[in-house]
């Protein structure tokens, strides 16, 4: 065997090696640690409103359906809190842009979504956070709320 496969063979098995150890773990946070961050402020703006799993939301007008969204960030060089907001909240501007491009004011019932299954929290939301990636998914009705 050449040098080079050898060399090949090795990296190949690190490569299942460390994919067999990968970390994945599960984090439920506060979603107004999310809301009050000016990261939030800036990048979400308030032009749509979110009402998390059973929130109380003002009259619905005219409802544009369910959509889901899967937002991944890096988590290799932070903490795994700060790379969790980050996916939190780009989620949350992918929920927007689908409002605002449909026509809605807000996004109700807004709650994990994971593998088909919802985990509602009016106050927390789930975040998996690996060795390289933290992701949330994330799923909520577009509406045009009454004025």
């Amino acid at each position: 065997m050449t040098s080079a496969r050898i060399a090949a063979v090795c990296l190949l098995a690190l490569g299942v090696a460390s994919a067999a150890d990968a970390r994945s773990t599960t984090h439920r946070l506060k979603i107004a640690d999310v809301l009050k961050s000016d990261e939030y402020k800036e990048k979400v703006g308030t032009a749509v409103a979110f009402y998390f799993d059973s929130q109380g939301a003002p009259q619905v007008a005219e409802n544009f359906g369910e959509f889901a969204t899967r937002k991944t960030t890096r988590s290799m060089i932070e903490k795994d809190e700060d790379a969790c907001q980050r996916a939190m909240i780009s989620a949350l501007v992918s929920l927007r842009e689908r409002a605002e491009k449909q026509g809605g004011n807000a996004v109700i019932h807004v709650t994990t979504y994971r593998k088909k299954t919802s985990t509602g929290s009016a106050t927390e939301y789930e975040c998996r956070a690996g060795d390289l990636v933290a992701h949330v998914d994330l799923k909520g009705t577009v509406v045009r709320l009454t004025k």
